[in-house]
């Protein structure tokens, strides 16, 4: 029951991350609830994606910086949540 429980969460953390990543390439807008939206999913994933920010530098194209970041925090999740699996 737990377990499935931290399954859930970590799944509805992952549909987070892919929806900031398709946010971000919207560009800001006079939309208030839009840009609340924005803000909610920025503060909510964050926590984990600054730390991994820090060890994993954007890396350079051009003029655009791509952030690897939430990848990264996805590939871990999913490592975390077969090894929850497996329990």
């Amino acid at each position: 029951m737990i377990i499935d429980l931290l399954l859930l969460g970590l799944s509805l953390f992952v549909w987070a991350l892919f929806l900031l990543m398709i946010v971000s390439f919207i560009p800001a807008t006079s939309v208030r609830l839009f840009e609340q939206f924005r803000y909610l999913l920025i503060r909510v994933t964050e926590p984990v994606l600054g730390p991994v920010r820090r060890v994993l530098p954007m890396v350079r194209l051009g003029g655009v910086g791509l952030d690897f970041s939430p990848l990264v925090v996805i590939i871990l999740i999913d490592f975390l949540m077969s090894f929850l699996r497996g329990l």
